[in-house]
């Protein structure tokens, strides 16, 4: 009997969280993250230069362009979020 195994191809994204900085709001986003099944490559958080307001880049793992679109719809949602998209290279 042959076992045939299919691995999940996944792609590396870019996306990009615009969020008020106060506490707590990089463990909320990388816990939306976690939770819709996706690796945290990495991540870099820098001020703007609006008051306020920081930014944060994620590299993750996906598996398609859907699941990309509904892990950034969820991020949307999230109270401290101005706004997320995709970071094209």
């Amino acid at each position: 009997t042959a076992v045939i195994l299919f691995a999940e191809a996944l792609f590396s994204a870019s996306i990009m969280v615009e969020v008020e900085n106060v506490r707590g709001v990089l463990a909320q986003v990388s816990s939306v993250i976690a939770q819709s099944n996706h690796n945290i490559e990495s991540v870099n958080y820098t001020d703007t230069h609006e008051a306020g307001h920081n930014m944060m880049v994620f590299i993750i793992s996906v598996k398609s362009l859907n699941s990309l679109n509904k892990l950034i719809d969820k991020l949307n949602k999230i109270k401290n979020v101005y706004r997320v998209e995709r970071k094209r290279s």
